[in-house]
């Protein structure tokens, strides 16, 4: 289970009033605001960003370096944002949390370029198994969770069907040997698992706790 889970559980709703989360609503409402000083025949001029520069400086702050995908900081404040916009409008709204099997005997056996090789395998699986509008995320060292808009319990288990699938059906090869990965998967939606963000997350938790004790490999809910 992932440390982030185990650790950081209680501190989600802090986490949302940090710096770091101001920072990240800060740079992406408005990127003239943040520019580069450079001299000039010794007049120090500020220039705004290039929109490739800014994209760097973006990604910098809510994207994981090793998978792309949204990182922990940005999680908590996504989740806040969607659960809140479910509640106001009385819309879906659902959670996956996506936990590696064994990845420990993995990394001892193989090494840790096998277990990137996984992570970012994993990573393009979750991407290419979601809409557009959903938003998927590394939250721990062998962690994903993903958040669905406007989708119910139900459909959420055909997203996680579709990765546990896909995550089964690719190996990886590592010299000789052909690893086979597959994941545990944890869903909870709103309402029915709970209202608030400590509620729902404790219940993907819950869930993701049951399909590893059952062996891994499969989808926990209800």
């Amino acid at each position: 289970m992932s440390k982030f889970l185990s650790r950081h559980s209680e501190g989600w709703q802090c986490a949302r009033d940090t710096v770091f989360n101001r920072l990240v609503s800060d740079v992406q409402a408005n990127k003239f605001k943040y520019k580069k000083v450079k001299s000039v025949n010794g007049d120090l001029i500020e220039e705004t960003l290039s929109d490739e520069r800014f994209k760097q400086y973006e990604s910098a702050v809510i994207r994981d370096e090793l998978t792309g995908l949204f990182n922990t900081h940005f999680f908590t404040q996504k989740l806040a944002k969607e659960l809140k916009r479910s509640k106001r409008y009385k819309r879906p709204f659902s959670v996956i949390l996506v936990s590696m099997d064994k990845m420990q005997q993995l990394q001892k056996l193989y090494g840790n370029q096998l277990t990137c090789q996984i992570l970012q395998q994993e990573a393009n699986i979750l991407t290419s198994s979601v809409r557009e509008v959903d938003f998927a995320f590394r939250i721990g060292s062998e962690q994903f969770a993903i958040l669905l808009p406007e989708t119910y319990a139900s459909k959420a288990l055909v997203v996680g069907q579709r990765i546990c699938e896909k995550t089964r059906s690719r190996s990886i090869t590592s010299g000789a040997s052909t690893v086979i990965v597959t994941a545990s998967i944890g869903i909870a939606s709103f309402p029915s698992h709970g209202r608030q963000e400590k509620e729902l997350l404790s219940a993907a938790k819950q869930f993701l706790q049951e399909a590893q004790k059952s062996g891994g490999n499969r989808i926990c809910t209800n």
